[in-house]
């Protein structure tokens, strides 16, 4: 549990930081029992004087009682001297005093705060003159205490805007699989005999609709804990981020939280999606196509975010980069980044697009903020004649290794405009990354317009299912013979 905390710890302070600031003087005199007055800002420590009551519940867990404890000492660490503590069997009668409420108060401002809270979630919000800490359960409490604690200062005052609404989700650990898991038995053999007897290779378990009311497409996986993570785009107030949904059967998904969003002034202000995820040695490693800044004129570069518990991310930097001269193969535009990692060695593949065709290009190394771009890309090539299928674009891919073998599946569509081509996906596969073998595509393309793309591999119960994107949400079907 102390490492759990400690990654909250340092997350949460990457969250919230644009939420909290030390306050200086105020205009009157700091009074022990009311706060400063302000419009804006609730003022928890000032001038050496602790303003605020810890309260909790008369009967509470032993997460709330040691999570009341905790804070009330940093307040008292903060201010100098010692904050008050007590429990909800004070009645208020009159004037709303001033409290930080932890867990299930009686106070009408507790069940407030808990409104439409999220199953293992926790939130920090503000609720009149009461800063709420709630959580479903006492390991997300643990969760919103080390959140809260993050965001006193070291030394001087303490105040929370009125608008704070920092939450999070505890979700158990165990075992985390990218792809497949290598100890296990996966049945290779219908992808195998995809590219020596496509006829014989037949597409079983169809659904159609996953995720459509999430709007989940162009998703990512990893299994934790024998549970399905996908890592998908999510538009939010017209920029597109990255959310993290769960699933037990592949084809209900529900989602947990927001993971990635576009910067406020960084390079990738407009957008942060297109995920590819990856875990390795208690790290999670997301690669992002993102766009904004002015240095970019809001042409798409690759982007790295790393996470200790796969939900809360912090950004990296940009790791792949169009030309700024705006010539040839990435001289338009780089994004929509698959993340792989084989012996020691990092493998990002990525599109590149030259003002006319998308296609497949790597780049890979042992430091994944030091990559070598492959100096024979594309490795998949768009095809020569207009009317062949993939004449526009090879594009979002997904990769896997098996016994020698790289196996890829890949968009493609005819030529622009885009969204009037054809769009569908394809399968290729290659010993050295390099030279690939092509077959495909097994299922129709689309008649105009985006569709059947943004393809991902998920193995379940030793079998390969490939998800794709049909309207706004996910079709799936299972390889076979």
């Amino acid at each position: 549990m102390k490492a759990r905390k400690t990654i909250a710890l340092l997350l949460t302070l990457v969250l919230a930081f644009g939420a909290l600031t030390a306050c200086g003087g105020e205009k009157e005199p700091a009074k022990e029992t009311d706060p400063p007055a302000g419009d804006d800002r609730l003022t928890l420590v000032a001038g050496g004087e602790p303003l605020y009551t810890v309260m909790r519940p008369d009967i509470a867990s032993d997460a709330v009682t040691k999570g009341a404890v905790k804070v009330r000492a940093a307040l008292s660490k903060l201010a100098g001297k010692d904050a008050a503590i007590d429990t909800d069997w004070v009645k208020e009668e009159g004037e709303k005093k001033p409290e930080i409420l932890i867990g299930d108060t009686n106070r009408e401002e507790s069940k407030t705060a808990k409104e439409g809270l999220a199953a293992d979630g926790y939130r920090i919000t503000v609720v009149g003159n009461k800063l709420c800490v709630v959580a479903d359960g006492d390991k997300a409490m643990e969760l919103a205490v080390e959140a809260l604690l993050a965001l006193i200062p070291e030394s001087g005052d303490f105040s929370v805007e009125k608008t704070l609404n920092l939450t999070g989700v505890y979700v158990p650990k165990g075992p985390v699989v990218n792809v497949y898991d290598k100890d296990t038995t996966v049945d290779f053999k219908p992808l195998e005999t995809l590219f020596e007897d496509p006829d014989s290779v037949v597409l079983k378990d169809v659904k159609t609709s996953i995720g459509s009311s999430l709007g989940m497409h162009f998703a990512d996986f990893l299994v934790v804990n024998d549970v399905i993570w996908a890592y998908y785009i999510e538009w939010i107030d017209g920029e597109a981020g990255v959310a993290l949904a769960t699933s037990e059967d592949g084809v209900n998904f529900t989602k947990v939280d927001t993971v990635l969003r576009p910067s406020e002034d960084d390079w990738d202000n407009q957008m942060a999606s297109f995920p590819g995820i990856w875990y390795e040695d208690g790290t999670y490693y997301l690669v992002y196509e993102g766009t904004g800044a002015p240095d970019k004129d809001n042409r798409g570069a690759v982007g790295l975010a790393t996470s200790k518990d796969g939900i809360h991310f912090e950004k990296q930097g940009c790791i792949i980069d169009y030309r700024h001269d705006g010539q040839g193969l990435y001289g338009a535009n780089v994004g929509t980044p698959d993340i792989f990692r084989l012996n020691g060695t990092w493998y990002v593949t990525f599109h590149t697009f030259d003002w006319t065709d998308c296609m497949i290009c790597y780049a890979s190394g042992e430091d994944l903020m030091n990559l070598e771009i492959y100096d024979g890309n594309p490795i998949i090539p768009t095809d020569k004649k207009p009317t062949d299928p993939a004449s526009g674009t090879t594009g979002r891919r997904d990769v896997m290794y098996c016994d020698g073998w790289f196996y890829m599946v890949y968009e493609i569509s005819t030529e622009q405009p885009y969204d009037d081509a054809h769009w569908c996906h394809m399968f290729a596969r290659s010993q050295d990354f390099e030279h690939w073998e092509k077959v495909g595509p097994i299922i129709d393309q689309t008649e105009h317009g985006y569709g059947n793309d943004g393809p991902a591999f998920l193995v379940m119960n030793d079998q390969i299912f490939v998800y794709y994107r049909v309207g706004g949400s996910m079709s799936r079907y299972r390889l076979a013979i």
